[in-house]
C-alpha cells in the first residue's frame, strides 16, 4: 500500500497551480493546459497575482482565495519565491508539492541556500516534495500531467519511468508516443530536495497500475536503503535501471589492490545484482526489455526455440543467445515429429526451426503453437523477413493468435521496413513485442530470464556479529601487519604464526625455533607494497640465511625515510597452493564491497576480480567466487587435484561479516589467500587493513 504521505502524487483529488500564465507559449500556460486537457478527473485551480480567467477557470490572485484544500500544489514561479510560497501551502494544509522551477543548487551557492530554506519549510509543515527543477508527474490512469511538455501526454501502459533528468523524460515521452509505447506513470525528480528515486521506487512497488519499473539514474542518495527497497520490489515486479557515468575512475589513488580495482561503477553493479535490478547498457535496452516484461509475468526464458523462414537470421539469433547465456535447445523427437505438419521436408526441424522463405501464415502459426507446447522450450523468438508469397501482416495475425495468452514469452524480429509496417502495428496493438533485429529480440528474452532469477533468488539474511575493538592504526591509517593478521584471525580466517624481530639475531632465533623454512617480511610504517622494495624473502632454512635477509631488507629501504624499516616478521613458509585475493573496499554509498580474484603477484596484471556487497550468505559467496576468474582455478584439471573451494567460501563469508561489523575498516587485502588441496584448508599469508578516521 502506498504510504499516505505519497498518495497525493499518485491520486490527488484537487491540484492547484501556483504560477499559471495567460500568455500562450509561457511555461505556466503550457502547464495549465496540460492539467486541464489530458483527462485529469480531479479539480484544478490556478493562482496568478494578476487574476483573470484561464481555460474557463478563475485565476485566483492568491492561494488564500482558492476554495477547499488542494491535495497537491504545483509551483512554477521564480526560485526566490518558492520557500515563502511553500510555507503558505503548508499553512493551508497542503502536504504535497511539485516544484518545477529552476534556479536552485544547479546554479551555485545562492541556489543551494534556497534549497536549504526549502528543506526547512518542508520539515516545519511535514510536507513532501518532488523537485525542484523538474518536469514533475505524468499519470496515464488519472490523466494528471504537471509537466510543461507540449503534446498530447503519454499513452496508457504498465511501465513506470523514474528519471533524474528532465531532458531524458522529455525524450522518453516523445519516443513513447511515436512508438506506441504506454507508460503508467512518469516521475521527474529534479534536484531531489525531498523525495528520491528510492521513495518513488518503493511506492511504485505497491502501485497496481505498474508492472515494470524503469529508472534513469545518475546516482542514489542512500545506497543501502536503495538496495533494501529494490530487493523487495524485484520479488514482485521487474526493475530496470540505466545508470549513467559508468566510466568514472573514482579509486585510482587507492592504496590497496582491492581499492585500485574497485571503481564507482563496480559498486553500482554489485548493488544492482544484490537488489535484483536489471542493468541496461542503453536507453534502447531499457524499453526493449520493459516492453517484453510488461506482457508477463512469464516463467524462465533460458531454453529458447527460434522459428524463422530464413537461415541466416536464425544463425544470428543463435549467436546472440550464446552471448547472453541462453540455450538454443535441441528439440525432442516428439516435437520434431509434430513439426513435420508445417515444416517442408527440406526445411530444418531441430532448432532453429526453418520454415523456408515460402512459409504460409498457417505454417508460422502452427509451428509456433507446437513450440509453445514443447516442455523443453521456455520462450520463442520468431524471425520474420517479409515473406515473398504472403503479406507480413497475415503472418503477424497468425502469430498473435498463438502468442496471446501464452505463459511463455514470445518475441518477433520483424526485419525490413515498408513491407512489415502493417505487421508491426498489428503486433503492437496485440501486445506482442517486435524488434527490427534478431539480436535485440534475444537480449529482451535474456532480460526475462534475469527477471525470473531475481524474483526467485534466496533471501539475503546473514547474522553479522560485532567485530569488537580494533587496534589503533598508524598516522596513515594502516594497521601494523601483525595487528591486521590478528583482526582477520579473530574473524575465523586461518593465519600462520608470526614472530616480530627487531634485529638480525632475533630473526635468526625465530627461524631456529620454528625449525622449518621461513618467510621474512619487511615490517614498515610507511611501505605498503613490500615486494616492490625487495621486502619479502622466501624459503630461508638456516639462521644465517635469515640474518642475511634481515640486513638486506633493512639496507634496501634505508633511503626511504626513518619510518620505512621497523624490523621484520618471520613466518613459517607455507606449502604451495593456489593464490587468491580476498579484499574489502568501503563505498561511500553502498558500504563494504567484497572482492575475490587471482592473488599473489598476478593480482594487478590478471585483474579478474568480482565484487559483491557485504555481508554474504554462503550461496552468495559461492556465486561471487564463480564470477571471478580465480574461482575457476580451484577446479581439478589435467590430473591435478582440486583446491579447497569450501575453505575459500568460508573465508569470503567471514571477511564479509568482519567488514560489515567493523565500519572503521576502509580497505583490506588478504593477498595471498593460499588455498591448498581439497579438504586441506586455506591460509591468509599476508593481510593489510586501512582504517578510516573513525577507526
Amino acid at each position: 500500500m502506498i504510504h499516505e504521505s505519497l498518495a497525493p502524487f499518485f491520486d490527488p483529488r484537487h491540484v492547484v497551480l501556483i504560477g499559471a500564465s495567460r500568455t500562450p507559449g509561457r511555461l505556466g500556460y503550457v502547464l495549465a493546459h496540460n492539467l486541464v486537457a489530458h483527462g485529469y478527473r480531479g479539480d484544478v485551480s490556478f493562482v496568478n497575482p494578476n487574476g483573470g480567467e484561464l481555460f474557463d477557470r478563475p485565476l485566483y490572485p492568491s492561494l488564500d482565495l482558492v476554495p477547499g484544500t488542494p491535495d497537491l500544489a504545483v509551483l512554477l514561479i521564480p526560485a526566490r519565491f518558492i520557500p515563502d510560497s511553500l510555507d503558505e501551502c503548508g499553512r493551508r494544509g497542503i502536504r504535497a508539492a511539485v516544484v518545477a522551477s529552476g534556479g536552485f543548487s544547479e546554479t551555485g551557492d545562492e541556489g543551494r541556500a534556497l534549497e536549504r530554506r526549502t528543506r526547512e519549510v518542508l520539515d516545519r509543515h511535514g510536507m513532501r516534495l518532488i523537485g525542484p527543477n523538474c518536469i514533475g508527474i505524468m499519470d496515464s490512469d488519472s490523466g494528471l500531467d504537471t509537466s510543461f511538455l507540449s503534446g498530447p501526454g503519454v499513452l496508457a501502459g504498465p511501465v513506470a519511468f523514474v528519471s533524474q533528468s528532465g531532458a531524458v523524460c522529455a525524450a522518453v515521452v516523445e519516443w513513447a508516443r511515436g512508438d506506441g509505447f504506454g507508460l503508467s506513470r512518469l516521475f521527474s525528480l529534479g534536484n531531489q530536495v525531498d523525495l528520491s528515486e528510492t521513495d518513488l521506487l518503493e511506492a511504485l512497488g505497491d502501485d497496481a497500475n505498474t508492472r515494470v519499473v524503469t529508472l534513469y539514474l545518475e546516482g542514489v542518495n542512500d545506497g543501502r536503503r536503495f538496495v533494501d527497497v529494490a530487493s523487495g520490489v524485484t520479488r514482485s515486479k521487474p526493475v530496470i535501471a540505466l545508470k549513467v557515468g559508468r566510466t568514472e575512475a573514482g579509486s585510482r589513488a587507492a592504496a590497496s589492490h582491492t581499492g585500485a580495482l574497485a571503481g564507482r561503477d563496480v559498486a553500482y553493479q554489485a548493488a544492482f545484482r544484490r537488489a535484483g535490478i536489471l542493468r541496461a547498457a542503453s536507453s534502447e535496452d531499457v524499453f526493449d526489455w520493459a516492453r517484453v516484461l510488461a506482457q508477463g509475468p512469464f516463467g524462465p526464458a533460458h531454453r529458447l526455440a527460434i522459428l524463422t523462414n530464413a537461415g541466416g537470421p536464425g544463425v544470428a539469433a543463435t549467436d546472440a543467445a550464446a552471448i547472453e547465456g541462453l540455450d538454443v535447445v535441441p528439440l525432442s523427437e516428439g516435437t520434431r515429429r509434430r513439426l513435420t505438419a508445417f515444416v517442408p521436408p527440406e526445411g530444418a526441424f531441430n532448432n532453429p526451426v526453418d520454415l523456408l522463405a515460402a512459409a504460409s501464415p498457417e505454417a508460422f502459426g502452427g509451428a509456433l503453437r507446437i513450440l509453445l507446447d514443447a516442455d523443453e522450450v521456455d520462450a520463442v523468438v520468431v524471425i520474420l523477413p517479409p515473406p515473398p508469397g504472403w503479406p507480413a501482416e497475415d503472418v503477424a495475425d497468425a502469430l498473435i493468435a498463438e502468442a496471446r495468452g501464452s505463459t511463455k514469452a514470445v518475441v518477433v524480429a520483424l526485419m525490413g521496413d515498408a513491407g512489415i509496417r502493417v505487421a508491426r502495428e498489428r503486433l503492437r496493438e496485440a501486445g506482442v513485442p517486435s524488434f527490427r533485429y534478431p539480436e535485440r529480440a534475444v537480449r529482451a528474452l535474456a532480460a526475462v530470464e534475469a527477471a525470473e532469477k531475481a524474483r526467485l533468488r534466496s533471501p539475503d539474511g546473514v547474522h553479522v556479529p560485532a567485530a569488537g575493538p580494533l587496534p589503533t592504526p598508524g598516522p596513515d591509517g594502516w594497521l601494523e601487519a601483525e595487528d591486521a593478521a590478528q583482526v582477520v584471525g579473530r574473524a575465523g580466517v586461518p593465519i600462520p604464526a608470526m614472530v616480530i624481530a627487531a634485529d638480525a639475531e632475533a630473526a635468526a632465533r625465530a627461524q631456529a625455533r620454528i625449525g622449518v623454512p621461513v618467510v621474512v617480511k619487511l615490517r614498515s610504517r610507511t611501505i605498503v607494497h613490500k615486494t616492490d622494495v625487495g621486502g619479502v624473502r622466501l624459503g630461508l632454512d638456516t639462521p644465517e640465511a635469515v640474518s642475511e635477509a634481515f640486513r638486506s631488507i633493512r639496507d634496501g629501504v634505508a633511503g626511504l625515510g626513518p619510518d620505512a624499516f621497523d624490523g621484520v616478521l618471520v613466518q613459517p613458509m607455507a606449502p604451495g597452493g593456489t593464490d587468491l585475493i580476498v579484499g574489502v573496499v568501503r563505498d561511500e554509498q553502498f558500504g563494504p564491497l567484497i572482492m575475490v580474484g587471482t592473488g599473489g603477484t598476478d593480482v594487478e596484471t590478471v585483474a579478474d576480480g568480482a565484487f559483491d556487497l557485504a555481508p554474504l550468505t554462503r550461496d552468495q559467496a559461492s556465486d561471487l567466487l564463480e564470477r571471478s576468474g580465480a574461482g575457476r582455478r580451484l577446479t581439478a584439471r589435467r590430473g591435478q587435484p582440486g583446491s579447497d573451494r569450501e575453505a575459500v567460501i568460508d573465508a569470503i563469508v567471514r571477511v564479509a561479516a568482519l567488514a560489515s561489523g567493523a565500519p572503521g575498516i576502509r580497505e583490506m587485502d588478504i593477498n595471498p589467500l593460499r588455498v591448498f588441496a581439497d579438504g586441506q584448508g586455506a591460509l591468509a599469508l599476508d593481510v593489510r587493513i586501512r582504517m578510516d578516521d573513525a577507526g
